[in-house]
């Protein structure tokens, strides 16, 4: 999440592009950029600590999308406007924790 909010803000405030229009203060491109980075960290640092073993990854492509699947829920609530959201510092970490353990854990993957 830390680095996909910070690609959002730097690629959000550095590429034109249309403004998202359920949120005309965050852009397409920045939340593309919190979308695309948040699943290559999360996915990445899950295959880095399987393979040093730290825990069994037993289908890693399942890992991976259930990382994206993490990644577009947190970006979802990300886009939305605070008065929609508790503060998003919260919020999307919450949600991001959330999603994360019902599709690890929970039974959703």
């Amino acid at each position: 999440m830390c680095g996909g909010d910070g690609a959002a803000d730097l690629v959000g405030r550095h590429v034109r592009s249309p403004r998202l229009p359920w949120n005309r203060a965050k852009s397409v491109a920045g939340s593309l950029a919190m979308l695309a980075t948040s699943t290559a960290m999360g996915a990445g640092l899950l295959l880095l600590f399987a393979r040093w073993r730290a825990f069994a990854l037993p289908d890693p492509a399942a890992a991976v999308a259930a990382a994206a699947a993490t990644a577009l829920a947190a970006t979802a609530v990300e886009s939305l406007p605070v008065a929609w959201a508790v503060d998003d510092n919260l919020s999307v970490p919450a949600v991001a924790a959330a999603a994360g353990w019902w599709l690890f854990l929970g039974g959703g993957g």
